[in-house]
């Protein structure tokens, strides 16, 4: 369920940032006016983390861990775009509006995903 959901909010995340025009994608696989499959498996790969390396990030209501997630995202999915865009996967087409966006994006997305594995724990006991 949460890999299900991490593709749908990331999918729509980042078909938004395409379709702003505020990033764009060198290799599609499919219609260029569409995010591209590898970034959905990027997704899926980044979810995955959230219930085994990044579990010390959890339970962000009561240890004030919110805002640990919230400067995560906002400072490493820009990052991790920046490196995307060095290896020539992805253009930031208007900076420096496309790392705001990100930084945004990110800082909303990352503990809303830590919240969701946090109900969808598939290692809990």
């Amino acid at each position: 369920i949460l890999l299900a959901l991490a593709l749908v909010i990331g999918g729509i995340y980042d078909q938004l940032m395409l379709s702003s025009g505020l990033i764009s994608y060198q290799a599609h696989g499919w219609l260029a006016s569409l995010v591209p499959a590898w970034i959905l498996a990027l997704w899926a790969a980044f979810v995955t983390v959230l219930n085994v390396s990044l579990r010390w990030m959890k339970d962000i209501k009561s240890h004030g861990k919110w805002l640990v997630a919230i400067l995560f995202g906002a400072f490493g999915g820009p990052l991790a775009y920046m490196g995307a865009e060095k290896l020539g996967a992805v253009s930031l087409n208007n900076l420096p509006a496309s790392y705001i966006a990100l930084a945004i994006g990110w800082a909303i997305l990352t503990p809303l995903l830590l919240v969701l594995s946090e109900k969808f724990d598939g290692f809990k006991v």
